[in-house]
């Protein structure tokens, strides 16, 4: 396998993220999405900020160039 076809692969991996609403105010969502491939999470508090995430996170595939700023570990601390 050639290391483009290698990187193409990569580039194309899914991303998996479990997102966990814990109130509505505002007419939006306010809650943590968890960027499952990473295994970093990140609070959101609105809808808008919530797609943001998950488009920065889908184009960039690197946690520390997006809004995800805290690790799983850091969280649980």
């Amino acid at each position: 396998m050639s290391p483009i076809s290698s990187e193409l692969e990569k580039s194309q991996e899914k991303a998996s993220f479990l997102v966990h609403v814990q109130f509505r105010q505002h007419a939006t969502w306010q809650g943590n999405i968890t960027w499952i491939n990473k295994g970093v999470t990140q609070q959101f508090r609105s809808v808008l900020e919530l797609i943001r995430l998950m488009t920065e996170a889908v184009e960039s595939g690197d946690p520390e160039q997006t809004g995800f700023a805290l690790s799983m570990e850091e969280e649980k601390k």
